[in-house]
């Protein structure tokens, strides 16, 4: 019989402003590794009825290991199939 052991950990992703995402484009040409998941928290900003900033949907690019950053699109931007998102993980 098999013992199972459970580890508790969590998982932080790569995140920043467009700001941040750009300067590690342009300073050290950051090429997100292999299905790496990088969040822009500040990609579209969704305001109340009486015009004030609500929150912040963010926008996510997943690396390919080969493209920067900045080369990326942002997931939802064009259509990635099935087979193109099981090879990224």
């Amino acid at each position: 019989m098999s013992t199972v052991k459970t580890t508790k950990t969590r998982v932080l992703l790569k995140t920043g402003t467009t700001s941040d995402w750009n300067a590690a484009a342009f300073n050290s040409h950051f090429v997100p590794l292999l299905g790496e998941v990088c969040i822009y928290m500040d990609r579209i900003p969704v305001y109340k009825e009486n015009g004030e900033l609500d929150y912040y949907i963010p926008g996510i690019k997943i690396g390919d290991g080969l493209s920067q950053i900045d080369e990326l699109p942002f997931v939802g931007d064009e259509y990635i199939s099935t087979e193109e998102i099981d090879s990224l993980f």
